[in-house]
């Protein structure tokens, strides 16, 4: 449990930069594989997403920040290289999946790990149950 205010603001800070990286990857991902999409003001997504990289590096540890600066150099590419891109959705599951291994580094620093498993598990088991026509 988060004790102090001051801990807790702290706390709601670092988890508004977690949605923010989840929200401006994501929305690259979609700029980049949905045909006729208006593509993101390629300048403004980034500052924001330089915004969001230096709240992480100040509020996480550096092994957070590596591992989301690592998405930023590994895959990220101007949209023009996704254009010619014969299989932009093998390349969009690949971002995905490193972007869902950074977003499990940042929330599992702010969120304790064995919570954080417990709200995953549940997560999983209701996805599968949704995928494998078990109703909501």
């Amino acid at each position: 449990m988060i004790g102090s205010l001051e801990d807790q603001r702290r706390a709601e800070i670092r988890l508004d930069a977690v949605k923010e990286f989840n929200r401006l990857t994501n929305a690259y991902v979609a700029a980049c594989i949905v045909p006729d999409e208006r593509k993101l003001l390629y300048s403004e997504w980034l500052r924001n997403l330089n915004v969001v990289a230096s709240t992480i590096r100040v509020l996480f540890s550096n092994s957070a920040f590596d591992a989301a600066k690592k998405v930023n150099d590994s895959y990220l590419k101007p949209f023009a290289v996704w254009d010619r891109d014969p299989d932009k959705m093998q390349r969009a599951h690949a971002f995905a999946d490193a972007c869902y291994e950074v977003l499990a580094v940042l929330y599992g620093e702010v969120i304790p790990l064995p919570i954080w498993r417990q709200r995953l598990a549940a997560m999983t088991a209701h996805i599968s149950r949704r995928t494998n026509g078990g109703g909501r």
